[in-house]
């Protein structure tokens, strides 16, 4: 489970304790072994301070917004804010008293707790013996030697793993782990057809999250992926992919001009009526927001916008909501969401879910992206058991 807890108008969930129980029970070969998402990774126990900022934050002010500071310019100019930061900072100041008292609510939590680790008790299967796992592999023909090798030509096609725990896949000369009931498909945006021909034969999906590599000065000056221009997002025939009323989730960065393209442009064009937005509220393990509320630069939260694919009605109702976790420090790996959206799934039985630009697999999830399997490298997890 990911949720730890919950109050009215958040969640507070736990990513890395989400990661260890997908792969405690990992069948490599004829072994059973217990991987976890190596903990350095989720250990962020102080905020990112910038230049000029206080490096110890008291308990009675780590969650009072700051008083406003006008920006140092270089360049004089008639306004301090362009106008795209001064729509930036009517949005914030919109939406800041929410998220504070929801964020506040659910950090007590973490108060209480000294921190966001996982619990030992909380894990579901590490007094299962190895012998059971020995039999689950003799029974599948498996042996230490049957790790399965996949050509990277194939993986365009889908990569499937049906078995009710964790694998492990060779592709080329790394180790990929892939959970359990998750498919994935290898490809550019370019080359849907995979994913469209097992839409045609399995079914179209009833939620798609969406995570967009938009354009911005940051990815550009740090090379971490390459982005896709507006054109090239809404030429996604997510028609294809979605079942009647889906549940369309997309990620969206805190820039105004995107959020407005997302909701006015792209929403219409994709036949998506727009229903509510949340927020994802990065805290460390202290509880204490990894930015400061006001900072001018970067905000503690990202936004993510929700709606139906072709809705029939105005019935459907989702609630603003605050996600609220310690990020990984692997960039741009979001945390987990199904346990959250699920609730507005309750019509479908065993909803269909995908997760487009995915770098990472779920489990009982479809994911398709050209880095789908980055973050499945053996070289992200460890070995609990040894």
């Amino acid at each position: 489970m990911a949720i730890v807890d919950r109050v009215d108008g958040g969640y507070l969930l736990d990513h890395e304790l989400y990661l260890e129980q997908t792969y405690q029970s990992t069948v490599v070969g004829d072994l059973a072994i217990s991987y976890k998402f190596q903990a350095s990774y989720f250990d962020l126990n102080k905020p990112h301070l910038g230049n000029g900022q206080q490096a110890a934050v008291s308990d009675s002010t780590e969650y009072e917004p700051k008083k406003k500071r006008c920006r140092r310019r270089r360049h004089k100019r008639k306004s301090p804010f362009n106008h795209g930061e001064v729509e930036a900072r009517e949005y914030h100041d919109e939406i800041k008293d929410r998220l504070f008292a929801v964020t506040l609510r659910l950090c007590r939590t973490l108060k209480g707790n000294k921190s966001l680790k996982p619990s030992k008790g909380n894990e579901r299967l590490h007094d299962l013996k190895n012998a059971v796992f020995l039999q689950l592999s003799s029974d599948l023909g498996l042996n230490s030697n049957s790790i399965s090798s996949v050509s990277p030509s194939k993986l365009n096609g889908g990569l499937s793993n049906p078995c009710s725990y964790s694998s492990m896949i060779k592709i080329d000369d790394s180790f990929y782990l892939l959970p359990s009931h998750s498919k994935a498909f290898s490809s550019d945006v370019s080359d849907l057809s995979a994913l469209i021909k097992d839409c045609e034969l399995f079914g179209k999906y009833n939620c798609i999250v969406l995570d967009p590599p938009w354009e911005n000065k940051s990815v550009r000056r740090g090379h971490k992926y390459k982005s896709l221009p507006f054109d090239k997002i809404a030429s996604i025939p997510l028609h294809k992919l979605c079942a009647s009323e889906c549940l369309v989730v997309i990620w969206v960065t805190n820039k105004q001009k995107i959020m407005k393209w997302v909701r006015n442009v792209l929403f219409p064009r994709w036949n998506i009526c727009y229903l509510a937005q949340w927020h994802w509220v990065k805290v460390t393990t202290n509880g204490i927001p990894v930015f400061p509320w006001e900072s001018l630069h970067k905000k503690p939260y990202e936004t993510i916008f929700l709606g139906h694919y072709l809705c029939k009605n105005h019935k459907h109702s989702i609630k603003e909501n605050v996600i609220c976790s310690v990020p990984c420090m692997v960039h741009s790996h979001k945390p987990p969401l199904y346990e959250v959206v699920k609730n507005s799934l309750t019509e479908v039985a065993n909803p269909r879910c995908l997760e487009m630009f995915a770098r990472s697999l779920s489990p009982s999830w479809s994911s398709w992206g050209n880095e789908v399997f980055k973050l499945q490298n053996i070289s992200y997890f460890c070995d609990e058991s040894s």
